[in-house]
């Protein structure tokens, strides 16, 4: 293994106030450049739609993919499922039965606001779900079904009409088996091989190949200043 040293700074020396002015000045920088890089991919998915997703990808993912290789098919899935381990997908069952459950229980249990004045007129707050949600679920280091489950199943329970998520491909042009059986049992409804802030782009501006409402998605520099 490497080795590495970790700098020790004394918060009671003179020399701790430059040391910090100096850390701090250097994430304000590289927070800046992340701004620049995120509008950009922005703009260019915004003006380009698709073109741009594929370049994209192409660059951050090192994956070339065609126009109609964007979606993942429904044959995907079902193969997928067919090749993850059964206790696994078992595993991801009962996780998602879990989140399920919770997020039931937080319908059954939210109060109705209705009030009358005295003249007879009647307010009321009412909770309708969206017609359709994306979200975007990461895949750079390893795959991460519960992000799957933790976005997908709250809108499900919500009654969103239709789900779309978005996640990194693999260097293989292929999503994880584990991401795609998560997507399935989580009642996502299409699937995007797409990553990084032109995902996040992709579900605010929507292009030829995906459209929609609004964007969830774990905090991550490249996508949360644009959470929706």
């Amino acid at each position: 293994m490497e080795a590495f040293t970790v700098k020790i700074i004394d918060m009671k020396t003179a020399a701790a106030q430059k040391e910090l002015e100096k850390i701090s000045a250097r994430s304000k920088m590289e927070k800046k450049d992340v701004n620049d890089s995120v509008k950009a991919i922005l703009k260019a998915v915004k003006e380009e739609g698709d073109r741009a997703l594929i370049r994209f990808t192409e660059r951050f993912d090192k994956v070339k993919l065609e126009k109609d290789a964007l979606e993942v098919t429904p044959r995907e899935i079902d193969a997928a499922k067919e090749a993850l381990d059964p206790v696994l997908y078992e595993d991801l069952e009962a996780a998602a039965a879990s989140v399920r459950r919770f997020h039931e229980a937080q319908l059954i249990n939210t109060k109705k606001v209705e009030l009358e004045d005295d003249c007879g007129s009647k307010v009321a707050l009412i909770e309708r779900p969206l017609e359709r949600v994306g979200i975007y679920v990461p895949g750079g280091t390893a795959p991460l079904p519960s992000s799957v489950l933790m976005n997908a199943i709250p809108a499900a329970a919500a009654g969103v009409e239709e789900i779309i998520m978005c996640t990194p491909p693999g260097k293989d042009g292929k999503v994880a088996d584990v991401i795609l059986a998560a997507a399935a049992i989580s009642g996502v409804d299409r699937i995007f091989r797409i990553g990084g802030a032109q995902a996040i782009a992709a579900l605010a501006y929507g292009s030829e190949s995906a459209y929609f409402n609004t964007a969830w998605c774990p905090q991550q520099e490249y996508h949360s200043p644009y959470h929706g």
